[in-house]
This record gives C-alpha cells, sequence and structure tokens, in this order.
C-alpha cells in the first residue's frame, strides 16, 4: 500500500488537480482501512469535479464503514441525482443505511424502488441481498418477507 501511495503522490506532484489520482489514493487508504483520510481525498476529488458519481458511490460506502449512515444515504442521492448509472444499486444501499438505522419503512421502500430499477434480476445480487447481515434484523418481519417474496419473483 505505502508504494501505490507513493506513486501516486508523485502523480499529484506533477498534476495536483487531477480528481483520479485522488480517487485511487482514496480507494487504496479505503483498503488500508483509513477510512477518515479516504473520504478526504474523496472529498478533494469532488471539488475539482463534482459531477463524478461514481466517487460518492465510493465514498458513501466508507461513510457506512464509519456508521455515518445519514451521510452515505445522502452520497447515495446525489449520485442517482448525477445520472448514476445503476440506481438500483444505490437505492439497495439506501436500503441498507435506512435498515441499519432501523428505518424499517424508508428500508423497504427503496428495496422497493431497488427491485423496480431491476437490481435484483441478478441472481447474484439477490442471493447478495439475502446474506447481508445489515437485513438479519428483519428477516422474521412479515413486510419484509413480502418484499422478499416480491423482490424473489424478478430473479432471473
Amino acid at each position: 500500500y505505502d508504494e501505490a501511495i507513493a506513486d501516486i503522490n508523485s502523480a499529484l506532484k506533477i498534476q495536483a488537480d487531477d480528481p483520479r489520482s485522488f480517487i485511487e489514493r482514496a480507494r487504496v487508504k479505503t483498503d488500508m482501512g483509513n477510512y477518515n483520510s479516504a473520504i478526504d481525498d474523496y472529498l478533494k476529488a469532488l471539488q475539482i469535479y463534482p459531477y463524478n458519481d461514481k466517487a460518492y458511490i465510493e465514498m458513501a460506502d466508507v461513510k457506512t464503514k464509519l456508521k455515518y449512515y445519514d451521510d452515505a444515504i445522502k452520497d447515495h442521492f446525489k449520485a442517482v441525482e448525477l445520472n448514476y448509472r445503476n440506481e438500483g444499486l444505490s437505492y439497495y444501499n439506501i436500503a441498507r443505511n435506512y435498515a441499519l438505522l432501523e428505518d424499517k419503512d424508508a428500508m423497504l421502500f427503496y428495496l422497493g424502488k431497488a427491485r423496480k430499477k431491476k437490481f435484483f434480476t441478478r441472481r447474484d445480487n439477490f442471493q447478495h441481498f439475502m446474506a447481508n447481515e445489515d437485513f438479519k434484523e428483519y428477516r422474521a418481519d412479515d413486510e419484509f418477507k413480502k418484499m422478499v417474496k416480491k423482490i424473489r419473483k424478478s430473479v432471473k
């Protein structure tokens, strides 16, 4: 990791306004577990180019790891606003964060939006959802079971 950080820092000395370098460094820092520093780099990249939907998605994932669920939700919404090409994934991740905030109604609403955006048509997405521990508190809930049944029908 240290070598990768050094290489990226060298690139930033040559071109200090390259948002891709900040994003790449943020990814390395995330892999290292340096989450707050990774967020700082995502924010620097977004200051340079505020239309990078993928940077918002990745930063939201880091914020979820830090349990900054409300902020993660806002970042996912920003990605959708910027026409993120995989809205279903954003809605699924919004639902995850609402589950972690223990807001069942919002969680179910955004799982429904993810389903409507065809996020669950891929079997691996459905399997990931079913195994995801973020939803474990709801497995016995009747409304959650109804949503799972609707989602299951869309799996191919």
